[in-house]
């Protein structure tokens, strides 16, 4: 895809989360709260990978500890292939210093999201996303 159709073609979020239970309701809620936005979503960093290529989304919603690949190295070579996409991690306290520890070192986010996740400021975030790629969420 081009980088002008993908401007032109409707917001997608790829979803990567280990945890079925997690993925499912992150995944349920967006749909319901954006109707237009297309929704992906995979349960391990290799998958989330091969779906990033596939569809090329605009925003990646991600944990950091996956199996099969970490998040740090996932969005590292998801950066790669496409600069312009947003990231925003979702993550634990446990997992927070890893993360800023992961910074300058390859791997920026746009934004991150502490567990339990509050809707509301993930909602916040993602507009902001679609604001600074001006494309309509």
């Amino acid at each position: 895809m081009e980088p002008e159709d993908n401007l032109n073609s409707p917001t997608s979020i790829l979803v990567v989360e280990s945890e079925k239970i997690s993925l499912d309701i992150l995944s349920a809620v967006l749909k319901r709260k954006y109707p237009e936005v297309t929704i992906h979503s995979a349960r391990d960093g290799r998958a989330g990978l091969e779906c990033f290529r596939a569809h090329l989304p605009d925003i990646v919603i991600t944990e950091i500890r996956m199996p099969k690949m970490g998040g740090v190295q996932m969005v590292a070579e998801m950066r790669a292939i496409l600069p312009g996409t947003k990231f925003m991690v979702v993550t634990g306290d446990s997992e927070r210093i890893e993360c800023q520890e992961s910074v300058g070192k390859g791997f920026e986010f746009d934004c991150y999201i502490v567990k339990p996740v509050a809707f509301e400021a993930l909602f916040a975030a993602i507009e902001r996303c679609c604001g600074e790629i001006a494309k309509p969420c």
